[in-house]
């Protein structure tokens, strides 16, 4: 789970940087004198792919942080007893654990 969570970080600033860059190269080429704006145009196309990988990577990281939410209710929702089974589920359990499978599916 923490090796997930940070590769999807790494890709934030990975694709963030990426783009940085890119622009950081346009404003230099812009600089110039003598300034060709077509090929400037296809450099600038590829930042559209940096911010779809960071908004990728960060639709995971909000996945993967309601998915440990919902777990985290799952556990918050059950009733606790002296009695065996110690632990059975309350009245919102169930909900969680649709809602936390959802999240899983949607990840995978």
């Amino acid at each position: 789970m923490e090796t997930a969570n940070l590769t999807l970080r790494t890709l934030v600033v990975v694709d963030g940087g990426a783009a940085i860059a890119v622009l950081a190269f346009l404003g230099g080429v812009a600089a110039k004198e003598k300034v060709d704006f077509a090929q400037v145009g296809l450099v600038a196309g590829t930042i559209k792919w940096f911010a779809f990988g960071v908004a990728l990577a960060v639709f995971g990281i909000a996945l993967s942080y309601l998915t440990n939410l919902a777990t985290v209710e799952i556990a918050s929702s059950q009733i606790n007893s002296w009695d065996h089974p110690h632990v059975a589920d309350g009245p919102k359990t169930k909900f969680w654990r649709h809602t936390k499978r959802a999240f899983m599916f949607s990840q995978s």
